[in-house]
């Protein structure tokens, strides 16, 4: 390749987090150990836990409100991220994550032939009401998204959806749900109630793993759990790879490959999804993949094709693959 990558890949400061359980570090394993690759998972990654609190308490609210100074944040600057690159390439920045616009600005500076790249894994509606000076910066040499719409809209390149495929093994007590669901209740708490309910009817065993929702939403069921955390990512993908059916039930109306759609993929699970999307994509095969728009378009029968999904897969959402269109953009 013709540059040399630093990622960017998290904003988390629990210097006892678990990294190995995070779903954007699982997403890059096929990026560790590379020459040409330096992850930066968490500020001053690679450094003693002892810097990262000293740190982290440097930019708590409490420090800010009482001795916070521009000049202060700068001071940390050069050791957000070590260069160990053993050649003299260009470095290529790409934030899937969001490190502060002044210390981007920082890094142009300091590597003045570097390019630095916006990977968005979001729909930018929601990036903008987060992140507004972001889209003012204009300290990007590219942005790109894996939703098309976004990327007909506003001019972006376009990535499908990316992740590496880790040893998900099946348990004992395989299967330990035939339906499994996991995510943010958002606006689509009625709506999961009634697949649920749907898959009941019909005898199929349900876990349903829901964080956020209203108290005044709430529908109990034998088989959903309202959780006041989300799940680890290992845990839901053995949940996923123990499970006979993968649910999925879409927001703010993406376009795109979506996690749930990567992992049926890669560990051959059925998927019933309302994205469709998929339908588009080379994988799709209405053996194994249901589309539909509401839970009275499910049939269950697909579970009979459980044992013995196959989709081919050879690694097409490596994120190795993904530098790879990268390098040939810039």
């Amino acid at each position: 390749m013709k540059y040399n990558y630093v990622i960017f890949n998290s904003v988390i400061t629990d210097v006892n987090y678990k990294l190995d359980d995070d779903y954007y570090v699982i997403c890059l394993k096929d990026l560790e150990n590379r020459d040409d690759v330096i992850l930066n998972h968490v500020p001053l990654h690679g450094r003693s836990k002892i810097w990262r609190r000293i740190y982290n308490y440097c930019h708590s609210r409490w420090f800010k409100n009482r001795y916070w100074d521009f000049a202060i944040d700068r001071i940390w600057y050069p050791y957000v991220f070590k260069n160990t690159f053993k050649d003299d390439k260009p470095i290529c920045f790409v934030c899937l994550r969001y490190p502060p616009i002044g210390y981007l600005r920082y890094l142009r500076k300091k590597y003045p032939n570097c390019k630095i790249i916006k990977m968005s894994r979001d729909v930018i509606k929601i990036q903008t009401q987060t992140y507004k000076d972001y889209t003012t910066a204009g300290v990007f040499d590219l942005w790109m998204s894996f939703d098309e719409d976004d990327c007909k809209k506003y001019g972006f390149p376009h990535f499908d959806e990316f992740e590496s495929k880790i040893d998900i093994p099946k348990e004992k007590d395989y299967p330990i749900a035939d339906v499994f669901f996991a995510g943010k209740a958002k606006d689509r708490l009625g709506r999961l109630v009634k697949l649920y309910d749907r898959f009941e009817s019909e005898g199929l065993k349900c876990y349903f793993y829901i964080t956020e929702a209203k108290e005044n939403e709430k529908v109990d069921r034998k088989g959903i759990v309202y959780a006041p955390k989300q799940m680890s990512y290992v845990e839901m993908l053995k949940n996923s790879v123990n499970s006979r059916i993968i649910l999925e039930v879409s927001q703010e109306n993406a376009v795109g490959y979506t996690s749930r759609f990567l992992e049926a993929v890669m560990f051959n699970k059925l998927l019933i999804t309302d994205n469709e999307y998929i339908a588009t994509t080379k994988f799709y095969n209405p053996h194994y993949i249901q589309i539909i728009e509401s839970e009275n378009d499910i049939d269950v029968s697909i579970i009979n094709n459980s044992e013995n999904v196959d989709y081919g897969y050879s690694g097409e959402f490596s994120p190795v693959n993904r530098l790879h269109l990268i390098d040939s953009l810039l």
